[in-house]
């Protein structure tokens, strides 16, 4: 078991000369390490041309049937979005002549059903998506799980203020006189997944690891 970040110092009590309370700041700290259970699947498709409204208009062929096939494999409409759209001009090396326009479309597309990842990653490539295929495993509902270890940190600093209670022999309250949150839900969640695949045989889910932190000040008084 290691403790860190803790500090004993005495806290004398205003208009209280007999008062030998004193204070334990300590940390409280917890990680969770769960199976993803949404993977994000990106799809980049990309076209070229001499005519900027060509290489537009082959990628949104190429985007609708990528789509379509899509929605008649089972994922649902909601499930397939835009995640980035744009434009680039590409010029002939060593002039300033115009070679060409490449429009480039990002698909998004969101699944529970990691069966279903060789099939779309199947029509992706078939239907015209470049070779490219990143996926993103993520968390539903990672508030949930951030609560879990966010009241498990809680009861790390109270294992840990027993513990040195007991060492130093002093009393303590339970209760503590300061609560400080040092993690933050938007911060505290990393995932660890493959992201980018030129092939997909059988992928597993991801791992997502959730870590809390909390500073905890408790009052001490000696026996």
């Amino acid at each position: 078991m290691q403790y860190r970040n803790m500090q004993y110092r005495n806290a004398q009590i205003p208009n209280s000369s007999n008062d030998s309370s004193g204070i334990f700041t300590i940390s409280g700290t917890s990680t969770i390490e769960v199976k993803a259970d949404v993977v994000l699947i990106s799809a980049k498709i990309s076209t070229r041309d001499s005519s900027l409204e060509i290489a537009q208009d082959k990628n949104n062929e190429i985007s609708s049937t990528i789509i379509k096939s899509l929605i008649d494999s089972g994922i649902a409409q909601d499930n397939i979005y835009d995640k980035d759209i744009s434009v680039s001009k590409h010029y002939d090396s060593g002039d300033d002549d115009l070679s060409y326009y490449e429009f480039n479309h990002v698909i998004a597309i969101t699944t529970k059903d990691f069966s279903k990842l060789h099939d779309i990653y199947s029509l992706l490539i078939e239907n015209g998506a470049n070779d490219n295929i990143n996926l993103t495993f993520m968390l539903s509902n990672p508030s949930n799980y951030y609560s879990s270890a966010l009241r498990r940190a809680s009861q790390d600093a109270l294992n840990k203020i027993a513990y040195l209670a007991s060492s130093f022999n002093l009393k303590y309250s339970p209760s503590p006189v300061k609560v400080r949150e040092i993690s933050s839900p938007l911060y505290s969640i990393t995932y660890y997944s493959p992201t980018s695949y030129g092939y997909i045989p059988d992928i597993a889910p991801g791992q997502a690891r959730i870590t809390a932190e909390i500073e905890a000040s408790f009052k001490t008084y000696p026996y």
